[in-house]
């Protein structure tokens, strides 16, 4: 049970740095 938790905390982690990743993307074209 532990395992599952931690992976579905990595997966979490994965998408949150995915979503900063665009985010970051669409303001530094924006901010240009």
């Amino acid at each position: 049970e532990k395992i599952h938790e931690l992976e579905k905390r990595l997966r979490d982690a994965e998408l949150e740095r995915d979503i900063l990743k665009k985010a970051i993307a669409i303001f530094s074209k924006s901010g240009r």
